[in-house]
């Protein structure tokens, strides 16, 4: 049995031999933690693969002064965590209606090893992103837009120009939905709530 003196020694040698982890990894991890809740020791092998390593690696480090900024997507896989360089699920997708962790690098500079508060956007993906912008359109933004108070200062153009665009993007979300659920749905024209349906044969002729 090695001795109190023998096993202190092992540790500081294995300690040596090891490699020094970037902090900002642990960092990352804090957040995957509280947001993802994975497995214990899910992140510590995700990011120990060569795959995320690069990826990681990537994204903490270098200069992100060109468009578009690193992105960084952590999804849960059929074997932990996948890590991808984008909102495209990949190869390794994971369960379905599972959310994921976006993280977008907001400074050209690459983030500190003490917080990443400063360089780095964290926020919560939903599984169904598109499900999810739809909803948030029809019922924050539209209604936001319908409500007079809201723009007494702007121009009528300017207010017309808005709607139209909200409008356009509403229908298309909706077809874009339908689509993806195997059924056709024709975008509506501007103002058709407004439209009453008329009878051709109660007409005075």
């Amino acid at each position: 049995m090695l001795s109190a003196e023998e096993r202190a020694a092992f540790a500081a040698e294995n300690a040596d031999e090891e490699p020094r982890a970037d902090p900002r990894l642990r960092l990352l991890g804090s957040y995957v933690a509280q947001s993802l809740r994975p497995a214990a020791g899910a992140w510590e092998r995700c990011a120990g693969t060569a795959e995320a390593e690069q990826l990681l690696q990537a994204f903490l480090g270098g200069d992100a002064a060109e468009e578009p900024r690193p992105l960084l997507v952590v999804r849960p896989g059929p074997g932990g965590l996948a890590v991808r360089p984008g909102l495209d699920a990949g190869p390794e997708s994971g369960p379905a209606r599972a959310k994921g962790l976006y993280f977008l690098r907001t400074r050209a500079e690459p983030p500190g090893i003490n917080s990443l508060r400063a360089a780095v956007l964290c926020g919560d993906l939903p599984a169904a992103p598109l499900e999810h912008l739809a909803i948030l359109f029809s019922e924050i933004v539209i209604p936001v837009l319908a409500n007079e108070k809201n723009h007494l200062d702007w121009p009528h153009m300017v207010c017309q120009d808005v709607k139209r665009h909200a409008h356009t993007l509403q229908c298309e979300l909706q077809v874009i939905l339908e689509q993806a659920k195997g059924r056709t749905l024709l975008p509506l024209p501007v103002d058709s709530e407004k439209l009453e349906f008329v009878d051709s044969e109660s007409e005075p002729v």
